[in-house]
């Protein structure tokens, strides 16, 4: 009897069509596989169940100790990422797979997975494909630069059976991923991806698949012949196997990527047909409609979960989870705590105030913190544009002014704005000018 397999993909709810359409391509090419979603969202599963296609497991459900902080930290790619090794893990508890299978939703498989499943039956630990099996050279983007700041495997695919050490591997993932799942390339982090480098030296018998009709997508497909043969496609003469349509527009349907300037659509002539099918079934399965959705992660109440909090609950929290509770109160106790800034004896300044004021040269150049003219006219300018520029609510914009409401309908003024030589006369400030472009000829 073969050893059961499960494949899994991870999604929010915007993304269910995506979701149904790889599951449908799973169970019609490869139906002895069972079929898992992690629904990295909340919402009632009556909305969105799809009868015996998958079953849906929740998120929260899959016993990470630090759910809450996990959902402060991340935006929804980078928290649908992070989930990733928790639910490998989580399907090797509770289910008898001797093989789990993840597999991103924008993928569609086009036939049995044989040198996959010939791999796990020889003994693979963990198999994985890498982004470029040649370089890429050309300085278009991407190149094989930029997959060294993703990753060296693209973890739209990563199969892990339960062998001790594979096993040992995902639970070491998941605790970096905790914290350490941004997409920051300042800190050499993506997602989940660069974490997986480090995969062939802790993984003995890692599996590095480099068929070429394996997760064929915008970044290989350069290196890469397409043909046709009836209804299959061939990549370098080898029936494809899963083709992953990362990066797809709705709105324009002859965009092969937005994730790149390599090829345009008059490029992959041979898989034109491949791209409206594909499209013509996330249409039939609601993609249009499911764009709409809201992430419900980003919703703390009344309160949204405006990228500058999530960057000011990673300044306070950057290493270590916190207790955290994903709860209106928190977030405006995590905002409105006092700045603690030199000068600032009144308290004036609060913690979303001072993350501003940190990210933004213009303000820093503005505003003096060290004076209390500097102090008033940043608290100033935060009451009136916070809500703009940030989504900042008025009860997260400065608790301590009375009346902020009024403070956003007075008539400010404006940030000074230093203008080069000012105090001068006329005839110095021409001949600046003059020489400038004298100068840049």
């Amino acid at each position: 009897m073969t050893s059961p397999t499960a494949v899994v993909t991870i999604a929010s709810a915007n993304y269910l069509p995506y979701v149904k359409t790889l599951m449908q391509s799973v169970r019609d090419t490869n139906p002895d596989y069972r079929r898992y979603l992690i629904l990295a969202d909340k919402k009632p599963l009556a909305d969105i169940a799809c009868g015996d296609l998958y079953e849906i497991v929740e998120a929260d459900a899959l016993g990470i100790d630090c759910f809450d902080d996990m959902v402060l930290r991340y935006d929804v790619m980078e928290f649908n990422t992070a989930v990733k090794p928790f639910a490998i893990d989580w399907l090797f508890e509770n289910t008898d797979a001797a093989n789990v299978i993840y597999l991103d939703p924008d993928i569609q498989v086009y036939r049995p997975l044989e040198e996959l499943d010939e791999a796990l039956r020889e003994g693979a630990a963990a198999v994985v494909t890498p982004h470029l099996t040649r370089p890429l050279e050309d300085k278009k983007s991407p190149n094989d630069y930029h997959m060294l700041q993703a990753g060296v495997f693209n973890l739209g695919f990563i199969a892990v059976s339960r062998d001790p050490e594979a096993r040992e591997f995902v639970r070491w993932w998941a605790r970096r991923l905790k914290t350490q799942c941004h997409a920051d390339f300042s800190r050499n982090l993506f997602t989940d991806q660069r974490w997986v480098d480090l995969a062939p030296c802790f993984i003995g018998k890692l599996k590095v698949l480099r068929s070429h009709a394996y997760n064929v997508a915008y970044w290989n497909l350069a290196q890469r012949s397409v043909s046709s043969s009836g209804k299959s496609y061939l990549i370098d003469g080898v029936e494809l196997a899963f083709f992953h349509f990362s990066g797809l527009d709705r709105n324009k349907d002859k965009v092969v990527s937005k994730h790149q300037d390599r090829l345009v659509w008059g490029d992959i002539k041979p898989l034109h047909r491949l791209f409206r099918e594909y499209r013509a079934k996330l249409t039939e399965n609601g993609w249009l409609e499911a764009a709409k959705i809201p992430y419900h992660y980003d919703f703390s109440g009344n309160i949204r979960i405006v990228p500058l909090i999530r960057r000011l609950y990673c300044h306070q929290y950057p290493d270590e989870p916190a207790q955290a509770v994903f709860s209106q109160s928190f977030v405006q106790d995590l905002c409105n705590q006092p700045a603690n800034i030199p000068g600032d004896d009144g308290g004036r300044l609060t913690a979303i105030m001072h993350q501003a004021y940190r990210e933004r040269a213009d303000l820093r150049s503005t505003f003096d913190l060290g004076s209390r003219d500097g102090i008033e006219g940043f608290r100033h300018w935060f009451a009136v544009s916070a809500g703009r520029e940030y989504g900042i609510p008025d009860s997260l914009s400065d608790p301590s002014v009375e009346s902020i409401s009024s403070l956003r309908h007075a008539s400010l003024p404006s940030p000074t704005v230093r203008i080069p030589n000012a105090g001068r006369s006329w005839a110095y400030r021409k001949w600046r000018k003059i020489r400038k472009w004298y100068l840049e000829r």
